[in-house]
């Protein structure tokens, strides 16, 4: 069996320059989405892959609010944009780290300008999809572990977020990917 995902956009997150995710139709949504960074030699590289069942609107918000909170990774934009992640706030959302926030409040004036520069920096594609929880986690994973395969410069993606691929008990589903734009390291197909 096969199945298309069309993924859209770009939009922004924090930005109207692309026209900005909260002011379209598709952000009433579900489905599987990458937040990608425009890549100083071209195209987009990919910082996240996710997957949601509420609205592109509201996981996008939780998103934007966790990473200004301090919650989410931040990392340095400057160095994003040529395809390199240093991270300058690992976030309090593993276990281990939740007890930081006297930490992250020393830091906010350091932090947040560079959370808010990250999130106008970041932009979004997004495939609607109108299939179970556990399909569309299946599609997120197939296509975050094809962009982990990516190396050096080209891989923004973190190794720290889990995903959940295909059981052995789940039968195969053939997923061709369509994107609008070039993103370095995007399957134009994957098993799922």
């Amino acid at each position: 069996m096969t199945m298309t995902v069309r993924f859209e956009g770009p939009y922004g997150l924090a930005t109207k320059t692309p026209p900005l995710l909260f002011e379209q139709q598709v952000a009433t949504k579900c489905g599987v989405y990458l937040w990608v960074i425009p890549y100083r030699k071209g195209g987009h590289l990919v910082s996240y892959v996710g997957e949601t069942g509420v609205s592109f609107w509201q996981r996008t918000k939780d998103h934007l609010i966790q990473t200004m909170g301090g919650n989410y990774r931040i990392s340095d934009p400057d160095l994003l944009v040529e395809g390199k992640a240093k991270t300058v706030w690992n976030g309090m959302w593993r276990r281990d780290t939740r007890d930081r926030m006297l930490e992250f409040l020393e830091r906010a004036d350091e932090l947040v300008p560079l959370a808010r520069r990250e999130l106008q920096l970041t932009v979004m594609f997004v495939a609607p999809l109108e299939v179970d929880g556990r399909l569309r986690q299946r599609i997120e994973a197939g296509i975050a572990l094809e962009i982990r395969k990516q190396a050096g410069e080209l891989r923004l993606l973190p190794d720290d977020i889990r995903y959940r691929p295909r059981r052995e008990s789940e039968a195969p589903l053939h997923v061709e990917v369509r994107c609008p734009s070039l993103v370095h390291g995007l399957p134009t197909s994957v098993e799922v």
